[in-house]
This record gives C-alpha cells, structure tokens and sequence, in this order.
C-alpha cells in the first residue's frame, strides 16, 4: 500500500479546495452510512442506486454525485490520501477556482464519457473518485515530473517513508493498470475509468501548459524530456547582461568625447575596460533622477526586470544614501505575482544587503525559493542562519523547520554535490 502526503514541487496556493473536496468525500460516506442504518434494505439499495453511477441509463447528476460514493472505508482513505497528495501539487499551481473546474471538469467528463458507453449495459455500475486521481496525477506528471512525493510505504507489516518522483510514479500507476487490465482478458473494470481519468487529466495538463495558465519554472514534461528545463533561466541571464552591456556603452559615450572615443576603440580592450572604470567614478555617470524615474515607469508598467536593472544602476552609486526601498519591495513583489522565482532571487538577496525593515520575510520567501525551486539547500541554509530565532512568530518557526528539515534532506542524498555559497 503506496499512500502520497507531500511533495517538495513548488507550490503557490493553499490546498483550500483540496481540503474541501476530502470534507466532501468524507461527508457524503458518513451521510450514506447513517441513512443504511435508518432505512429498510430495499430502499436504501434504491437510494444508492440514485447517487452511483448506474449502467443502462443516462442520468447526468450521477456525474457528479458517483464521484463522492465510496465502498468502504478502505477505498475512502486510499483515495483520500492520493486526493491530498497529488491534489495540493495541482492546486499549488493553478489556485482554487481553476482546481476546482479541474476536479469537477475531469469526474463530469469521464463519468459522462462511462455512462455514455455503458448506456446498452444491462446492470452495474461504478462509484468512487479514482478517475479524477488519476487526472490529477497526469497533470502532476505533465508540470513537474522532476519533483518527489513524499509517500507511506506500507510493505507486509513493515512501514516506510519514501520519496518517489512523480514521474516515477505516475507511469508505474499506468503501467499497473494496463498489467491487471491485461491479465483481466482487457475487460471493462476499474483499469479503464482510471486511464480514462489519467488520460483527461494528461490532456488537460498538456492544454494548460501550452497557453500559458499554469507556471513550471521550465522543470515540465516536455522541458525535461528535450533537455531544456534551465532554458528560460539562461535566456533571462543574456537578456540582463545584454542590458547592462548597452547601459555601460552609453555611459561610456557620454564620458568620452568624439576623439577620446576613437583613441579608446584604437586601444586593446584591457586598456578600453580600464578608462571606463577609472576615468570617472560611476556615481558621476548616473543621472538619478531620470533612472529613478525609468525605474519607476517600468513598476508601473509590471516590467520587474527592467526596473530591478534601474535599481542595480543606483545602487552601484558610491555617493548614494537613500536607495528606494519601497521600490525594490514593488520589484520583488511583480516578481512574483509573475511568479518570476529565479528571478527574484538576485533583487532579494540586494535587500537583504541594504535593508533590514523587512529582513524576516524576505529571508523566508528567498530561502523557500532556493530549496524548493533553484535546488540550492546550501545556500537556503545560509540564508536561514541570520534569522534570529527569538523573534519569529509561531507560524514563521514552523516554516523555517520545515525548510531547514527539506534543505538538509536534499544535501544527505547529494553529499558531493559541491556549492558556492554567498553571503546574503
């Protein structure tokens, strides 16, 4: 017995509607059970008859009330506890009113597709929440295959706590059930609602990654498959040093005039590099207010890269005093509205290097980002050993543990994996 409660993929929403589901579902088996004990055999059978998903007929509202009937309690917290696990990942990603047409979307769809092909059936039926299970599992495969699931092992009488990724675990899940489906003589049973839900639930994630509607920091499917996965972290990089080289060549040409430019192309590059260095300090070729204002103009138009690179331009001022801090937290928080981790992390770390009103947070969110998405448990650690302890909330205390407990996990199973650590 194989039982998901947590993973390390990065997560953005609480599990509001994940939680509510599970309620539900818990609900609606005790509600069941209670009406057994009140009721005559022949009319409880008719009742249950009404809220499963019955073969031979048509009736829509099974569509959606056979997703909350289960057989027993077994069932019920089997599927439970895969609700919650592959649940909280797909909801972490795309919040509670998307989950919530993903839950209802794939059960309705794959009840309907069940019924619909069992219309001529003439007995049977079929109950339980399995289909959307293993939909959310496809879309957990599609957005973050990479990632583990935290999983009870339950082997004979022996339990265990494992970590699998979710790929892993997703195409075993398959491959089990086109195995039992086979040695079934490829009859209709459980196998085949459960790959018609993961089948949906596949779809659907592929949709919604290719339009844009959920964020895998470049770690999908796909990305992992071709290679590509630090691709968009890359073309951020050459997109920043392309601006920073362009800055530097502008203020090049307004130190230098028409012939002390011409004298500086003749020169070797070392002798260039130096007279842009040395010929005038770098706080003399910043215009700060006009760069305060482009800086600000480009929070205002949600461009968090453009203006951090405004904020670099006054911070590398030997003579400035008063950076804007309010500005570089509008910066950090467009970063990640646009849920831009990667690149919130240099504009984080040069808060901390500057600021301290805010430090407690921003050391929180900065060290979440470098365990959970940048893979740096090192440096997460580091960030974490300034915080002073003594003054963080109950709330704060036990995130930081949950974060120091994940970054030294990640450093156990890659004892040689060798990191540079700096100080922020």
């Amino acid at each position: 017995m194989l039982l998901p409660y947590g993973s390390d993929a990065p997560l953005y929403h609480l599990p509001i509607v994940t939680g509510a589901m599970i309620l539900l579902n818990i609900l609606a088996f005790f509600g069941v059970w209670t009406l057994e004990g009140q009721m005559s055999e022949e009319d409880f059978e008719l009742v249950v008859n009404q809220l499963i998903l019955q073969y031979g007929t048509w009736k829509p509202w099974q569509w959606i009330t056979s997703n909350f009937m289960h057989a027993g309690v077994m069932h019920l917290l089997g599927n439970m506890f895969c609700l919650w696990g592959f649940g909280i990942v797909v909801e972490g990603k795309i919040g509670w009113w998307r989950f919530l047409l993903v839950y209802f979307g794939i059960g309705i769809t794959q009840s309907g597709m069940e019924q619909t092909l069992m219309l001529f059936a003439g007995e049977g039926g079929s109950l339980g929440a399995s289909a959307i299970i293993y939909g959310l599992l496809a879309m957990c495969v599609v957005w973050a295959p990479e990632n583990e699931m935290n999983c009870f092992l339950l082997v004979g009488f022996r339990p265990m706590l494992i970590d699998v990724s979710l790929y892993t675990l997703g195409t075993g899940a398959v491959f089990i059930e086109l195995f039992t489906s086979f040695m079934a003589g490829m009859s209709w049973g459980s196998q085949a609602l459960h790959l018609m839900g993961a089948g949906l639930g596949f779809g659907v994630g592929m949709v919604m990654l290719k339009n844009g509607w959920v964020d895998c920091e470049g770690w999908d499917l796909f990305s992992v498959w071709t290679g590509t996965q630090n691709k968009a972290r890359e073309e951020e990089a050459e997109v920043a040093k392309k601006i920073v080289s362009a800055a530097q060549q502008k203020a090049l040409d307004q130190l230098l005039g028409a012939e002390s430019k011409k004298a500086a192309a003749q020169a070797s590059p070392s002798i260039a590099d130096d007279l842009f260095q040395t010929a005038m300090p770098v706080g003399q070729l910043i215009d700060r207010d006009e760069t305060l204002a482009k800086m600000r103009k480009a929070i205002g138009a949600c461009d968090p890269q453009t203006a951090y690179d405004f904020f670099g331009q006054l911070a590398e001022d030997p003579f400035a005093t008063d950076l804007p801090e309010a500005d570089l937290l509008k910066i950090i928080s467009l970063f990640q509205k646009q849920k831009r981790w990667s690149g919130s992390v240099p504009a984080m770390a040069h808060y901390l290097q500057y600021f301290q009103t805010k430090e407690t947070p921003i050391r929180m969110l900065l060290a979440k980002i470098l365990v959970q998405v940048e893979k740096r448990p090192g440096q997460g650690l580091a960030v974490l050993e300034k915080l002073n302890e003594a003054q963080l909330q109950d709330d704060d205390r036990r995130t930081l543990a949950v974060l120091r407990t994940r970054a030294e996990q990640m450093l156990a199973q890659d004892p040689q994996a060798v990191e540079m650590i700096e100080d922020w």
